[in-house]
């Protein structure tokens, strides 16, 4: 009797671990709702070094889940230039932006992922504006004027992300 409630222990807990490897490479829809919700956030705040944190957490777990995928698109280049003080929070913002629009649409399509990643760079970036006047950026400044053209999606298409 003993025996069979080891070997039952045994199985119950090869099962949980089990589970647990394939939930590490599976992400939940409440995980998934967590990364648009520090996009938002990240949106309002890009300089806030918690939420950063927070990011680079979220972008770990993109990077390790096998059932979410995201292609990065040529348009990245349109970005800012390394030298640029604040490139770490606006490619936070490109990347968690890809997400939330699969996360928040349920589409796969690059076209839309991608101006929408766009939008959310220049949400943030009009964030740091409002915080640091100075902090700007001729690349980004250039997206803003094309999306006050709303030529966003042309751009897109020009470098073959659609």
């Amino acid at each position: 009797m003993k025996l069979r409630s080891v070997i039952s222990l045994l199985l119950v807990l090869g099962s949980v671990s089990f589970c647990r490897s394939q939930d590490s490479k599976t992400s939940t829809p409440q995980e998934r709702a967590h990364w648009a919700e520090v996009l938002h956030q990240l949106e309002t705040q890009p300089l806030d070094p918690a939420l950063n944190q927070q990011a680079a957490a979220v972008f770990k777990r993109l990077v390790e889940v096998s059932d979410f995928h995201m292609s990065i698109c040529p348009v990245i280049g349109e970005l800012p230039e390394k030298k640029y003080k604040n490139v770490g929070p606006i490619m936070q913002l490109f990347t968690l932006g890809l997400a939330a629009y699969q996360v928040e649409t349920g589409k796969t399509d690059g076209l839309g992922a991608n101006v929408y990643a766009l939008h959310s760079v220049l949400k943030g970036y009009n964030s740091i504006l409002a915080i640091d006047p100075k902090a700007k950026d001729k690349k980004l400044d250039a997206l803003m004027k094309m999306d006050t053209e709303d030529k966003l999606p042309e751009l897109v298409q020009k470098k073959k992300c659609s």
